[in-house]
């Protein structure tokens, strides 16, 4: 078979979106004269307390080329200051088949990262402005409400996020839990998977993803599936988590039928309400993979709760108890018979899960995290130790080796005490059970990643 030669020519200097960042000493290498890969070593200047996205284009001469996410791997997501590469293997590109390049270069530019973003699901995948993004510059504007960037006033410590921010002012917005999904932006990272017994990092999540600030609630439900036009202000019952959902009825059943048995086939096969919304805007929504769930919630700490405490009675601090109306037990041992989620008395405080945003934010600024109702994953649930959940951006058990069919549902909930509501908790949620017990957090999946 006759080998392609492709031939690497460099470009001119590389174009940076901000004049506070940099990218230079940029060299482009291909790894041996038959090879379909090329490296891209660059340097990029910044404040060393922030982070850029890099964006590279591609170019045969003047002729921009179509190079797609999956081919490129390495440095490009949350770049910090300092030398960095970028891989381009072309053979998984639609340019494999191409011969050879006469003058093969990339550009690369560097933007400020989103932190944010906003959907808005009144609209199709056809409409503009149905996504749009706030940045830290955005959030520090404080043009969208009130912030926090020093974490110990939300009584966080040992964060060790990079720049961590929190956008607080979203819980004031309604359209957050009616006609519209906020997104946090994850960023790439490894720990020690909670109840592995490991000593050493054991996950590794290689790829940015979003993960949705507030628990999938009734008025969305209501709003999108329903097509109701929510009143202003939304009632307590709408602003609270949606539950009585199945598995099933959210990501599809898991027959051979409709083949939408996670992993085995993958992100792509979605059925349920959520291709629903996949259908509706063109985006990629999903449920997080188990270790996804758990690196959002630890936000830069190691600790059994992500206020960075150990401590049981740390929980209080991010629920209801103290705060946020007493909702766990008060002192006085009488707690378990208001917990139940009721329609029966929707302006009784005292029943039902709390409305979205009640209970104190990570370092993320994701909301609800430890408590209120437990958050259903994609992974089938066995050990935490199993070795399907550990490893590189793991996707967790096939079926198979599954107990029973059970997803994996953490974070604990208003059934459960405090001390039982931080990252150790597991919890198994029947794949077609419709219970009071369990509710969502939507992902938007990056894939094929870069």
């Amino acid at each position: 078979m006759k080998k392609s030669l492709l031939t690497i020519v460099l470009a001119t200097a590389a174009i940076s979106a901000l004049a506070t960042a940099t990218i230079e000493q940029r060299t482009v290498r291909q790894r041996w004269p038959f090879s379909r890969t090329v490296d891209v070593d660059f340097v990029l200047s910044c404040d060393p307390s922030e982070t850029y996205d890099i964006t590279p284009r591609f170019y045969d001469g003047e002729t921009e080329l179509t190079v797609e996410d999956v081919a490129i791997s390495g440095d490009f997501n949350s770049v910090s200051d300092g030398a960095h590469r970028l891989t381009i293997d072309l053979s998984r590109s639609s340019l494999a088949g191409t011969e050879s390049f006469t003058n093969f270069h990339v550009e690369l530019s560097a933007v400020e990262p989103p932190l944010y973003m906003i959907v808005d699901m009144r609209k199709t995948g056809a409409d503009a402005n149905r996504v749009s993004y706030l940045t830290r510059t955005d959030i520090l504007s404080g043009q969208h409400g009130t912030y926090e960037t020093d974490m110990t006033r939300l009584g966080i410590s040992g964060c060790m996020l990079r720049n961590p921010i929190v956008w607080t002012g979203c819980t004031n917005d309604a359209r957050f839990a009616s006609s519209h999904f906020l997104f946090r932006r994850i960023e790439p990272g490894a720990f020690i998977a909670a109840g592995s017994g490991a000593s050493t990092n054991n996950v590794f999540i290689h790829h940015a993803f979003w993960l949705s600030v507030f628990e999938f609630t009734h008025g969305q439900y209501n709003t999108m599936v329903d097509g109701k036009t929510p009143g202003i202000p939304l009632t307590l019952s709408e602003r609270r988590p949606h539950y009585n959902y199945s598995a099933s009825s959210m990501r599809g059943s898991t027959n051979t039928v409709t083949g939408v048995n996670w992993p085995a086939t993958g992100y792509d096969k979605v059925g349920g309400l959520i291709a629903t919304f996949r259908s509706r805007t063109g985006i990629r929504f999903d449920l997080p993979t188990e270790a996804q769930w758990e690196l959002a919630y630890r936000a830069g700490t190691v600790t059994k709760f992500h206020n960075g405490s150990d401590d049981n009675a740390a929980a209080d601090l991010i629920g209801r108890h103290r705060d946020n109306g007493g909702y766990w037990d008060n002192g006085d041992g009488v707690n378990e018979p208001n917990w139940h989620p009721s329609y029966d008395q929707p302006t009784n405080p005292a029943e039902g899960y709390a409305p979205v945003g009640y209970y104190r934010p990570n370092a993320y600024g994701l909301y609800d995290m430890s408590g209120n109702i437990e958050e259903v994953c994609l992974d089938w649930r066995t050990s935490a130790s199993s070795a399907a959940h550990l490893g590189a951006d793991p996707s967790g058990p096939l079926q198979a080796a599954a107990s029973s069919l059970h997803r994996v549902a953490r974070g604990g909930s208003a059934w459960h005490s405090p001390a039982d509501t931080g990252v150790t908790q597991r919890q198994g949620a029947g794949q077609d059970e419709a219970s009071s017990l369990y509710g969502w957090r939507l992902a938007v999946i990056v894939e094929p990643t870069r």
